[in-house]
């Protein structure tokens, strides 16, 4: 398998990964609160505060170091 093959297999398990997050979170977030609270699914899923929580908390953490590259850039690039 050379180089492109190689390419091809990162960007499938890339692909699989994302679909599969997209559809554990949009379940989370949008299904659950609907279904009945006894039901054995909840054991699958964390509390629904970190739903909005932990996304929130990436995208702060991601602001800061675009904002700290770009600080960095600013005084010696």
């Amino acid at each position: 398998m050379g180089a492109f093959g190689c390419d091809i297999l990162i960007g499938r398990v890339l692909l699989v990964t994302g679909v599969i997050f997209l559809l554990y979170y949009t379940v989370w977030t949008i299904v659950l609160p609907f279904l009945d609270p006894s039901l054995s699914i909840h054991l699958f899923f964390p509390d629904n505060i970190y739903a909005v929580s932990v996304p929130l908390g990436l995208v702060t953490l991601l602001v800061l170091a675009l904002a700290l590259y770009a600080n960095y850039l600013m005084r010696f690039g």
